[in-house]
């Protein structure tokens, strides 16, 4: 995947605070202008396997946890679980390591987390890159069968049910058996998509505390920052999978339609782990559009 066999550089780890307190963990790589990488809900820095060492030799790649994900503890108040929340915890992030501005690449979730960020901090914002996202109620969109009446009822019933849920998931959550499941529905590439990529994060998956993420969940499926769409006046780069049951393909070209001089690249066959599944193809793509628009 490195496009060059010179030693990877190690990571720089960095503990950050935010204006209300809140410790935030992020890691650096490399040297150069700034990418950082926002995480889908539910995932720590798993999905970005194949992006971070493509990169990392000619540009510092960020990522980092959201409140309640991976080292970041969680918040002492789950109203604190928001989308725009999480935007102005990723202000805190560029203001500290790339107070110069980056390119934001956001999976799933992390989509509307850069787009959010747009809105509100414009003169910091390169480019943008939501991969496999939406703009607005994700959950409307959704395209698993009976998901508009098995979704709402899942929520209340882990919600009722968080602590129990919590030590269940620590003592019975299989990371095979979660993996075979998604492969069976189609939430991932039956073909593509291996196992050793995906096991991370289902074991990240039993390891979370599930109070603060439904809150997360509550306010992410409410999220609408299409307002902002028409407003984007930077280089944008959409990356849709074609097979992206979670988040459609449709919703991409409907962006793209919005923002203007937006780029779309569709992953053929890709579904919501399309940055597994098919990394040479983003990789390339990717690097074609920083060096076409960013440096």
């Amino acid at each position: 995947m490195s496009k060059s066999r010179k030693q990877r550089p190690a990571p720089a780890s960095h503990w950050l605070r935010t204006p209300d307190g809140q410790d935030l963990y992020a890691e650096s790589r490399g040297q150069g202008p700034a990418i950082v990488c926002c995480n889908g809900i539910c995932c720590t820095d798993h999905y970005w396997k194949y992006l971070q060492p493509y990169f990392q030799q000619d540009y510092r790649v960020m990522t980092w946890d959201y409140r309640a994900h991976g080292r970041t503890p969680p918040p002492s108040d789950v109203r604190q679980m928001t989308v725009e929340q999480m935007a102005e915890d990723l202000h805190t992030v560029v203001s500290e390591l790339a107070p110069q501005g980056a390119v934001f690449v956001g999976h799933s979730m992390g989509a509307q987390v850069i787009l959010e960020y747009y809105a509100h901090h414009p003169e910091a914002v390169l480019g943008l890159v939501p991969v496999c996202g939406t703009f607005a109620r994700p959950a409307d969109t959704f395209q698993l069968p009976g998901a508009s009446i098995v979704l709402p009822a899942l929520l209340s019933f882990l919600r009722d049910n968080h602590r129990g849920v919590d030590v269940a998931m620590q003592r019975l959550g299989n990371p095979r058996l979660a993996f075979e499941f998604a492969r069976t529905v189609g939430l991932i590439d039956a073909e593509l998509c291996r196992f050793e990529d995906m096991e991370p994060y289902f074991l990240h998956i039993k390891r979370l505390k599930f109070e603060p993420i439904l809150a997360l969940f509550d306010d992410l499926f409410a999220h609408d920052v299409s307002p902002v769409l028409p407003k984007i006046e930077v280089p944008t780069l959409i990356v849709a999978g074609e097979n992206d049951i979670m988040t459609p393909p449709t919703m991409s070209l409907e962006m793209q339609r919005k923002i203007r001089g937006s780029e779309l690249l569709t992953i053929p066959g890709g579904s919501h782990a399309a940055l597994f599944e098919q990394p040479e193809l983003i990789n390339l793509r990717l690097d074609k559009f920083l060096r076409q628009h960013v440096i």
